[in-house]
């Protein structure tokens, strides 16, 4: 996952999903963040004219 934010700095973090239904969280900082992108590098039963779907993304704004 990248995270750009307004100044044009980004940054790099690497997220590794579990195989399995149900909410996954992760805690990600990030300051004034302006872009978000998601690359997924591997997939589970992966091949030709099969394509990953994402199901839903949700973000947060500051938690303390």
């Amino acid at each position: 996952m990248e995270l750009h934010s307004a100044d044009g700095d980004s940054s790099t973090r690497l997220l590794i999903l579990k195989d399995q239904p149900g909410r996954q969280t992760f805690d990600l900082r990030g300051s004034h963040v302006t872009r978000v992108r998601i690359t997924p590098e591997t997939s589970y039963g992966a091949a030709r004219g099969r394509h990953l779907a994402v199901g839903e993304v949700e973000f947060f704004g500051r938690r303390d």
